[in-house]
């Protein structure tokens, strides 16, 4: 890899090409435990600390980073373009956005004489469709044991 800032090359680690591995064969974002267990169930040993330090390299050099509920997951995204996401909060699978003006839209409203370098992180969290057809299934297995539990009564769930 080249140092862009430094036009220095840089010497790839291969535990750096396992953990960018592990990223490029994921949809979804991923946290550092997760990269580390996927790691172990191919038998391939890299250290929990050198996971985490690999990942914090990788996302200097632009790999996408979101944080949620204090605790930070990656993915490795096809183009170094700015764009955002929508993520499926029972599987993880990630689809990328792209709106087109949102970005310009979004620079506007965050131009204010009282800041500078402002950024910003713009996620969205749903169910995707096939968790929510799984999540269906399964309310209306509960529906039926709740109507045979209710002696033929039929009960209707709220969700």
């Amino acid at each position: 890899m080249v140092d862009a800032e430094k036009g220095v090359k840089e010497r790839v680690s291969r535990p750096r090409l396992l953990i960018a591995q592990v990223l490029g064969d994921m949809r979804r974002f991923v946290s550092a435990q997760q990269i580390v267990e996927v790691l172990k169930c191919r038998n391939l040993k890299v250290g929990t600390a050198t996971v985490y330090r690999n990942l914090k390299l990788m996302a200097e050099q632009g790999v996408d980073v979101i944080h949620v509920d204090d605790e930070t997951f990656y993915r490795e995204c096809s183009d170094g373009k700015r764009h955002h996401h929508v993520i499926c909060r029972v599987c993880g699978r990630t689809v990328e956005i792209e709106v087109p003006g949102l970005e310009r839209w979004i620079d506007k409203a965050m131009a204010h004489p009282h800041y500078r370098d402002v950024d910003h992180d713009l996620e969205s969290f749903g169910i995707c469709l096939k968790c929510a057809q799984a999540q269906d299934k399964s309310h209306h297995g509960e529906d039926a044991v709740k109507s045979a539990d209710s002696g033929g009564a039929v009960m209707k769930s709220d969700n």
